[in-house]
């Protein structure tokens, strides 16, 4: 007879691996270990605690009693429910209910890790829900010595900048939990982050994943996020990467299907159409603007010389294919991207060789960036949107959507691209709300406020960063939401749209996308519909895409540089 160790972490594979093995022989441990399985589909409702202030809904009490079953179990999981469902009040409720059934001398902190950019939106959040329970920010250049208030606190709220460069000290200490919001930071599991997070992870009796995206890019998402959660469960990254390739339209959907059935009672996830049919209606459409101009001839010239550059008979890909050119890949796509979305985004220096496009200086080239944009009411500037089909429709759009008097959030990934917004919001004396990674801590929550709480007067516009804002912002004073550059993955637009589109919209939300017809944008958007099928097998819903350059072969280049 042959012997198999698993470790503990993977008794779910255990136990499907004997339900097709009825002669196989086990312990007294893996027996327990099944017996309690059998029971996960009992989960049930769990009371709202004492000493939490507000009031759960249905959903949110069930997830109670899945992070308890979690709790029992010794397992990690990922509450994964859809953008706007709460699952930030879900843990603090899980907070409450642990600490009132826990009140001995000297019980362990919980480490709260988040993006910056939400920090403050948890301290809000714990002092309105949870106000008996004490907070204790760790984040910033003045971070101070923990050891001073561990004792007194019960939430310890820090960055994944902080968690990179604290790690060795933060494993040092002991944690009741550590808990990673937006988990899909650590989606690279080689990254000094999900190592940073597995180290400090080592050191609490419990780990907790937030996500509305477990699989972000591709599988190996999932894989990052579960190896925090529980180590080993999903065997080794190499070995997982293997299993993920397999497609859900041949016959080889075992694996896949494994996979799932594996994960299946550590990811909790609802969906809005489920649990939150309250929710107003929300729609989304596509705005497709035309090139034309300097904008169109200087977009040929790009695509041209990095079709010759890239797919030409002595083309860096021709010859050494895209795994080894990736870099090369991926600066063609951003100049592409740059170039369709306004000229102003690409500085001469970037701009191709003499011959293959226009040389910085002819008269096709495109303008420096904008300058900052002026102070509020200013004209001492041209219109910057001239220059770009895109911008131009844009601001049609919000005019009028403005005098009908709504209220609209703009998202980009190119900061530069805002600038030129807002340079164009200023000439038009429109008072508006910003936000990108550089702005400080303390002024994301005023701005957030001001604009939550616009009257007549106030600011009916937010200009935000995807980066930065794209995730964990409560911004339902918006019934309008621009993406202005759609990018591989429609998980980020789908994160951008759920800043309006959460609990406490009352009014149906209105989504554009802005796509320059006939460019990058446009061809990226047709491959995407190709990238979903095996993240959807795994995860049973509308799951994100995979990753852009994971398994992009040269016949979708060939495509996307047409």
């Amino acid at each position: 007879t042959a012997e198999v160790r698993f470790a503990s972490s993977q008794a779910c594979i255990i136990d499907l691996l004997l339900e097709q093995l009825p002669d196989a022989q086990f312990d007294k441990a893996v027996a327990a270990a099944r017996r309690r399985l059998s029971g996960f589909s009992r989960v049930e409702l769990r009371p709202q605690p004492a000493g939490f202030k507000g009031e759960l809904r249905d959903y949110q009490t069930h997830g109670l009693g899945w992070l308890e079953f979690l709790k029992d179990f010794g397992f990690g999981g990922i509450l994964a429910d859809d953008m706007g469902l709460g699952k930030t009040v879900q843990l603090l409720a899980h907070i409450q209910d642990c600490r009132n059934r826990d009140r001995k001398k000297g019980r362990l902190p919980w480490l709260i890790v988040a993006p910056k950019s939400l920090v403050f939106n948890w301290a809000r959040e714990a002092q309105r829900f949870t106000p008996s329970l004490k907070v204790v920010e760790y984040t910033g250049s003045q971070r101070r010595d923990l050891s001073e208030v561990l004792s007194k606190a019960d939430i310890v709220l820090t960055t994944y900048g902080a968690l990179r460069t604290d790690a060795t000290q933060l494993h040092k200490l002991r944690w009741e939990a550590v808990v990673l919001d937006e988990a899909q930071a650590i989606k690279n599991g080689a990254s000094i982050g999900a190592k940073a997070a597995r180290l400090v992870g080592s050191s609490a009796a419990r780990r907790i994943a937030l996500t509305g995206t477990p699989i972000e890019n591709s599988l190996t998402d999932l894989w990052s996020i579960m190896e925090f959660l529980n180590p080993g469960m999903l065997g080794t990254a190499s070995a997982f990467k293997d299993v993920s390739r397999i497609s859900p339209q041949t016959s080889d959907q075992d694996e896949s299907s494994l996979i799932r059935r594996v994960v299946k009672p550590f990811i909790l996830r609802r969906t809005k159409q489920v649990v939150a049919k309250e929710l107003p209606e929300r729609s989304e459409q596509t705005i497709r603007c035309e090139l034309a101009g300097e904008q169109k001839v200087l977009y040929e010239s790009i695509l041209k010389h990095y079709r010759e550059s890239l797919l030409g008979d002595k083309g860096k890909i021709t010859r050494g294919g895209v795994a080894k050119n990736q870099f090369h890949v991926l600066e063609a796509l951003l100049r592409l991207r740059q170039a369709a979305c306004h000229p102003g985004l690409i500085e001469p220096k970037d701009l191709p060789v003499a011959g293959s496009a226009p040389a910085a200086k002819s008269k096709s080239a495109p303008k420096p960036p904008p300058k900052p944009a002026p102070k509020r009411g200013s004209k001492s500037e041209p219109a910057p949107e001239a220059a770009s089909s895109k911008i131009s429709t844009m601001l049609d759009m919000l005019d009028e959507i403005l005098a009908e008097r709504h209220n609209v959030i703009i998202f980009s990934q190119f900061t530069s691209l805002l600038a030129i917004v807002r340079a164009s919001l200023n000439q038009r004396a429109i008072a508006h709300e910003y936000l990108d990674g550089q702005t400080p801590l303390h002024e994301r929550a005023k701005a957030v406020d001001r604009f939550q709480q616009a009257d007549e007067k106030g600011p009916r516009v937010f200009v935000v960063s995807l980066k930065a804002g794209g995730v964990g912002l409560n911004l339902t004073a918006a019934d309008y939401v621009f993406i202005l550059d759609p990018w591989w993955n429609p998980a980020a637009e789908a994160q951008a749209i759920d800043r309006a589109h959460r609990i406490g919209q009352t009014r149906k939300v209105m989504a554009y996308r802005f796509i320059t017809a006939g460019t990058v944008e446009d061809r990226i958007q047709e491959l995407q519909a190709t990238k979903r099928a095996l993240a959807t097998a795994i995860m049973g819903d509308d799951a994100p895409a995979d990753g852009p350059l994971a398994s992009l072969t040269k016949d979708e280049l060939t495509y996307l540089l047409s």
